[in-house]
């Protein structure tokens, strides 16, 4: 079975969104607690509109940036590794 850009994009975003899930979790926040997020990434799929949305949606963002390289990633931003991609984020 080939992945499709369609799966990576979803895939990756299912990634970004449980990391993120799980600093909310470590941070006490509230359920309905809004955040602002900002997303740093190298060398990953492309990600497509929707799944972008559905990660501000799930994580109950009022402000998100992505941003498709990692030149400029806050140094205090949580990171991770997901098959060759790595992604930098941070919850405010």
């Amino acid at each position: 079975m080939n992945d499709t850009d369609e799966l990576l994009s979803k895939g990756l975003a299912r990634d970004i969104t449980r990391r993120i899930q799980a600093k909310r979790k470590d941070l006490n926040l509230e359920i309905e607690a809004t955040i602002d997020l900002e997303v740093w990434t190298k060398n990953a799929p492309e990600m497509f509109e929707t799944d972008k949305q559905w990660i501000v949606t799930e994580t109950r963002a009022s402000a998100a940036v992505f941003h498709e390289s990692s030149e400029k990633h806050e140094s205090d931003a949580d990171s991770f590794e997901v098959d060759g991609t790595t992604v930098w984020f941070s919850v405010r």
